[in-house]
């Protein structure tokens, strides 16, 4: 299977459109997710929707100027991800025959909030969101791959945990998440921290290092790893200098204090459980301060993000170790990341902001960029610029460790869908060996069939 050029368009409208069937195919399976952009989440979500081909729909959310944070490259490359395994899903037509997948997308902003209304509205069928609803879309809704942060993941569980919908996360670790009776819907392609924990511990007793200081966000990500992680260092007799939490929404006054911290603390080694926006405020702090001679250890929240490689804060960052999610391989991904293009997709907001990006360059439809308020914008995009022109630059690099879990988030709700399409009558997983209508499925009933494909 590869890669190919999509055959919906998006919209920026938050109600379905359906248009024509295609090639004789019906019945297609939207696929949303949930991934993180420019500092963002965009959630997506799957339904299956008989006789129709369904058109890509894209829910717009302005949230640079929100977060004052710059286009995240590696989180867009994510979002791609689903496009991806989509295009390559409908290109083989012995996987799921008569059914054509497809997705929608909900930018949430990193925000709680937008999380949990992107979760309403989508249970609500595309219109006003309130709770006690009952989804009314034209379809039953299959799943929904979301969140990358732990704990917008939670909330979004207990929505979902109520009736049963799947929810599959590619990025979320929380312990928390483990627990089958509070989130008995929620599954996920990466282990959990209690994992990372433990080997976090046992790299730091390797070393031979006994003394040193911890780094978390104030968010369940950082507040329950760190705490597992101060258990295992227990065993080892590994003692703990200091141990500061970095705030979600960054505060010059706090952000002054674990600076002060981590520069007069004896500790030479910090352990830090974060994702990269929130620890970006403090290692902006140190380099300013020419703060170096530490060694800095990463949860896989960061270790692999952009700012380790960052010119200005290498100085600082220089000897990072950590964990990194497992890589994999997704052939024909780099290609078809060159092969997009406006044109194909007129109204991708998020493909225009990637542009502008990309080529340092602004639409003349005036709306917000997604590169930083600081940033100079040399001259307009005419849509002639090339992709080609990065085929050897981390424009057209992908993340094959998250991207690769996004991957196969898709390819699980897909299996489960193939699952339930080839289930024989009498050999069913269901009540006297019944199987279920993959045109007219219950939520639960994807769940029962998506518990082999993906971890607790």
């Amino acid at each position: 299977m590869r890669g190919a050029k999509s055959t919906g368009s998006y919209v920026t409208e938050m109600r379905m459109s359906l248009q024509t069937t295609f090639d004789g195919r019906h019945g297609p399976v939207y696929v949303w997710q949930l991934a993180t952009f420019g500092g963002a989440d965009m959630c997506m979500c799957a339904l299956a929707v008989p006789q129709s081909l369904c058109s890509y729909i894209q829910q717009k959310q302005t949230c640079f100027q929100e977060l004052h944070a710059s286009f995240n490259l590696r989180s867009y490359h994510w979002s791609r991800a689903v496009d991806f395994a989509v295009e390559e899903i409908n290109q083989d037509q012995s996987f799921l025959p008569n059914i054509t997948l497809g997705f929608r997308m909900y930018d949430s902003c990193l925000s709680l909030a937008r999380s949990n209304k992107a979760i309403t509205w989508l249970l609500a069928g595309g219109g006003a969101e309130f709770p006690n609803y009952g989804y009314q879309g034209k379809s039953p809704l299959a799943s929904v791959i979301a969140d990358s942060g732990s704990t917008e993941s939670i909330a979004i569980a207990r929505w979902l945990g109520l009736y049963r919908y799947p929810q599959i996360s590619y990025f979320a670790s929380s312990t928390l998440l483990s627990d089958k009776l509070q989130f008995p819907s929620f599954f996920r392609m990466i282990p959990s921290d209690d994992f990372q924990a433990r080997g976090l511990a046992q790299l730091v007793f390797h070393f031979g290092w006994t003394w040193v200081g911890i780094l978390s966000t104030e968010n369940d990500y950082g507040q329950q790893g760190s705490q597992i992680l101060k258990e295992e260092l227990s065993k080892f007799e590994i003692c703990i200098a200091f141990h500061e939490t970095i705030p979600l929404i960054a505060q010059d006054s706090k952000i002054n204090q674990i600076v002060e911290k981590v520069t007069t603390s004896t500790a030479k080694v910090i352990l830090v459980f974060s994702s990269d926006p929130y620890i970006w405020p403090v290692m902006e702090k140190l380099y300013k301060l020419n703060a170096t001679r530490k060694v800095w250890v990463a949860s896989e929240g960061w270790s692999t993000a952009a700012i380790v490689s960052n010119i200005d804060i290498a100085k600082v960052m220089s000897g990072t170790i950590g964990f990194a999610i497992q890589k994999g391989e997704m052939p024909g991904f780099r290609e078809f990341l060159l092969r997009i293009h406006p044109s194909s997709f007129p109204n991708d907001t998020f493909l225009k902001s990637f542009w502008e990006y990309a080529f340092r360059c602004q639409w003349s439809s005036g709306e917000p960029n997604a590169t930083r308020q600081d940033q100079v914008v040399k001259n307009l995009c005419t849509s002639q610029e090339d992709l080609g022109t990065f085929s050897n630059t981390s424009i057209s690099e992908p993340d094959f460790r998250i991207g690769y879990a996004v991957y196969n988030a898709v390819y699980a709700v897909a299996h489960a869908l193939r699952n339930m399409q080839s289930c024989v009558p009498g050999c069913g997983p269901f009540i006297n060996n019944t199987c279920a209508d993959v045109l007219n499925f219950r939520p639960w009933e994807v769940r029962k069939h998506s518990n082999h494909f993906v971890l607790m």
